[in-house]
């Protein structure tokens, strides 16, 4: 199982790598820590597969938190 922790400046493309780099078949968990973010990342996997692929999870870190998933 692979596991990574992006951390960079705003404006590096994190968003970009993230949704670039998920295997849709495989489980992926996408953790933000804003609802802007959480918005962005939709719109960068609706434009890369067309939909949330079925077994990705993106929730803010608090969401995940509090099982609000």
């Amino acid at each position: 199982m692979d596991k990574k922790l992006v951390m960079a400046v705003a404006g590096s493309g994190k968003t970009y790598l993230i949704c670039n780099s998920i295997e849709p078949e495989k489980r992926n968990l996408i953790l933000a820590f804003t609802h802007e973010n959480i918005k962005n990342i939709h719109y960068e996997l609706l434009e890369r597969f067309g939909a949330i692929p079925e077994k990705t999870i993106v929730s803010t870190f608090h969401g995940f938190l509090f099982g609000r998933v």
